[in-house]
């Protein structure tokens, strides 16, 4: 019985160092305040609608790529959507997947949403929030009931609720046929028009 206790200790210790390798801010002991928190944005909208289109062919439901604190890119093929994650926006080696909704019918018709996570080990980074925020890029080509593409928005479904969605400031390049916004955490997100 006494060897139980100095071995429950030892584990429990090195618990708490691996802890506060892959929590940010954690190091010293101190909370993370340096994350930037989830926030509700205002213009919350019901009356959106979301994008939708034929899905090219060939198009992978998701893209995976091990990103650490020097920033980098994960981009899903075909779909014209990609994340650019800064220097510094993460301090240890994540894992960031843009996992896509494929279409339910044979005319291949999809929304044109996503689901975004973040994980190190078994942490939520994304759910989190990130040190210097991450930037959506949704790309609009492939939808066909785009009007004005100055009215395109990227909106965010809180728990995943199809029925609500809460709109970010966003950036329209016509150039490129993507819409921009920058995310302070994970969640679904669509690309919608007013």
């Amino acid at each position: 019985m006494s060897l139980w206790w100095p071995r429950r200790s030892f584990l429990s210790a090195l618990f708490a160092a691996l802890l506060a390798l892959f929590i940010p801010g954690c190091q010293d002991g101190s909370p993370p305040d340096r994350l930037i928190a989830p926030q509700f944005h205002s213009g919350s909208d019901d009356g959106l609608t979301v994008l939708e289109g034929p899905l090219p062919l060939g198009v992978p439901q998701r893209a995976t790529q091990l990103i650490g604190p020097e920033g980098g890119t994960i981009f899903v093929p075909g779909a014209g959507h990609w994340l650019d994650i800064p220097k510094g926006a993460v301090e240890v080696p994540t894992l960031f997947t843009i996992t896509i909704t494929l279409p339910l019918s044979a005319d291949r018709v999809a929304p044109v949403e996503v689901d975004l996570t973040a994980a190190a080990g078994v942490f939520d980074i994304g759910a989190l929030g990130f040190k210097k925020p991450v930037k959506l890029y949704l790309s609009y080509a492939w939808a066909t009931n785009v009007e004005d593409p100055a009215d395109l928005v990227i909106a965010y479904m809180p728990n995943g609720d199809h029925s609500l969605h809460v709109v970010l400031d966003t950036k329209v390049d016509e150039d490129q046929q993507v819409i921009v916004a920058e995310l302070d955490h994970f969640s679904k997100y669509c690309a919608a028009t007013n």
